[in-house]
């Protein structure tokens, strides 16, 4: 089956994109990989941040979620976060805080470091009309996750365009932020034992049990 080729370059000059971890074995990835040190070092403004952008309408769950997604941030076994739970309780809104917050006062407006954000779907899409990816990027953002088909066809090829960048994410050490509706056992019967077990060592999570907002 093909894979999808994400973005121009593969890999990394001067070192391997995968490593081999011994099953139950804690490692500290910012050791592994320093750019990883960016997300461990995030979080001291993240709080004020939402404050200031959700005019400072933050009730419990909201407050919990943000101390949820700043433990994330400072978990140093982990390069990701997956914030999961019920329909409308505000994780996208999160995930778009937690992205423009990277890109301004993590990267500080610089172009150069990208931070992307997308939907499953537009990513799915994306493969189907064989747009060039730009998933390689510094730190991406996928929301929805689950909600695109497991499979599409690309110029007469069946390709899985989520788990490829998901696989691609996890072996460089890329930083990616998550959100589903879906729960564990949602995420294995979609994506498979290998994918979901993948994530779950990538990614801290964040549960929203709260009701809509809608």
């Amino acid at each position: 089956r093909p894979r999808l080729l994400i973005g121009k370059q593969q890999s990394e000059p001067g070192r391997k994109t995968t490593r081999t971890i011994a099953m139950n074995q804690t490692i500290d990835t910012a050791q592994m990989y320093p750019q990883i040190q960016t997300i461990h070092s995030a979080f001291d403004d993240f709080l004020k941040y939402c404050k200031e952008n959700l005019n400072g309408n933050m009730d419990e769950p909201t407050i919990t979620h943000i101390n949820g997604i700043i433990a994330g941030l400072q978990d140093k076994t982990k390069w990701g976060i997956i914030m999961m739970g019920n329909v409308g309780a505000g994780k996208t809104t999160l995930m778009r805080l937690l992205n423009d917050y990277f890109f301004t006062h993590v990267y500080h407006n610089n172009k150069a470091y990208p931070v992307i954000f997308r939907t499953a779907k537009e990513i799915a899409k994306k493969a189907i009309i064989g747009g060039e990816y730009d998933e390689y990027c510094n730190v991406l953002a996928i929301d929805d996750l689950g909600e695109e088909a497991k499979e599409v066809m690309g110029y007469g090829n069946v390709i899985t365009p989520i788990i490829d960048i998901m696989e691609h994410r996890y072996d460089s050490r890329k930083i990616t932020f998550f959100t589903t509706n879906l729960d564990a056992n949602g995420i294995k019967e979609k994506y498979g034992a290998r994918v979901a077990d993948r994530l779950k060592q990538m990614c801290h999570i964040v549960s929203f049990t709260n009701p809509s907002y809608r």
